[in-house]
């Protein structure tokens, strides 16, 4: 099995946002051996985290980029998430109207061969 470095490490780990499949795949190890090595290795998970904001970065410039386009998918998105301190949140009203009925029946069908005291001991 391959050995890996700190600069294998963050060779594999540069565009790769961070998925451990990517790393993995360009360290020709498994996902198990990455995530060993990072918990192993507390610079390599730093490393792991800044490639995963990264991603997050890039995902945040594309939906400013469709909301400079207008894309109202992007508006909406953006109002439910970081305009919820304005009231931009979505909520479900649930109507009911009638009795609640907690009550849960359990039926259990014993073997013809089941003895009487058995059957005692289990209901």
């Amino acid at each position: 099995m391959t050995k890996i470095t700190r600069g294998k490490f963050k060779t594999a780990c540069d565009r790769s946002g961070g998925v451990l499949q990517v790393i993995a795949d360009r360290l020709k190890v498994t996902r198990k051996a990455v995530y060993d090595y990072t918990g192993n290795h507390e610079w390599a998970k730093e490393y792991l985290h800044q490639s995963r904001e990264q991603l997050v970065d890039l995902a945040e410039s594309k939906l400013v980029q469709k909301l400079n386009e207008g894309e109202s998918w992007a508006t909406q998105f953006t109002l439910k998430t970081l305009g919820k301190n304005r009231g931009y949140v979505e909520k479900s009203e649930v109507a009911h109207s009638g009795q609640v009925d907690n009550h849960v029946s359990l039926t259990i069908s014993l073997p013809d061969d089941f003895e009487d005291d058995e059957k005692k001991e289990i209901t």
